[in-house]
């Protein structure tokens, strides 16, 4: 299994939010279950930001910063609705929510998200499934696309609709209706 420390995000493709619930879903099922609708949004909260500041940041970053407030306004929830998902999100030992100090105008600063190594190695599982590579190396094997599209045939060659003129088309649709009309017409009672 991929060590957690060497996770990077960086090694993903580009930062995609419906991505993020596509390997919630790959989440075991005991685990999902103990989530309710306010902390699985959370949660996809955590992953896509950490995702967007991992492939900014260009080196090995396995946190996020953001607004509870704007991210619970995003899904319909309050702020604290959103700190109380986070609570219980560091309770099953997946995020750890790190306070800043106020900054040079004495006002505090957001939150840092970090994802544990619990998280992190079930995703490197997940993110190997579906993409066939570990987010953790950079030596996994990649197929080019030149070679992909080699290996790779058409479905049907010959009935390609670019190929086929209209009179192709438009007798084919014309056979079509002639045998709904026909069916219909020439049904017998039973």
């Amino acid at each position: 299994m991929a060590q957690a420390e060497s996770f990077r995000w960086d090694q993903l493709p580009k930062p995609d939010f419906s991505a993020v619930g596509q390997w919630f879903m790959r989440f075991p099922q005991e685990l999902r279950n103990l989530f309710n609708r306010s902390e699985e949004q959370v949660m996809l909260g955590v992953l896509f930001f950490s995702w967007v500041a991992g492939s900014r940041a260009g080196r090995q970053t396995n946190y996020c910063s953001f607004s509870q407030a704007k991210l619970g306004e995003q899904f319909g929830r309050s702020r604290w609705t959103v700190a109380r998902a986070l609570d219980e999100l560091e309770r099953l030992d997946l995020v750890r929510r790190v306070h800043r100090r106020p900054g040079g105008g004495k006002t505090w600063q957001t939150n840092l998200y970090i994802c544990l190594p619990k998280l992190l190695r079930l995703l490197s599982v997940i993110i190997q499934g579906i993409y066939g590579k570990s987010p953790c190396s950079t030596f996994a094997p990649q197929v080019a696309k030149q070679q992909l599209r080699e290996t790779t045939s058409p479905l049907r060659e010959e009935s390609s609709s670019l190929e086929r003129s209209s009179d192709d088309i438009l007798a084919d649709f014309r056979t079509l209706v002639a045998r709904v009309v026909g069916g219909k017409n020439n049904a017998q009672p039973v």
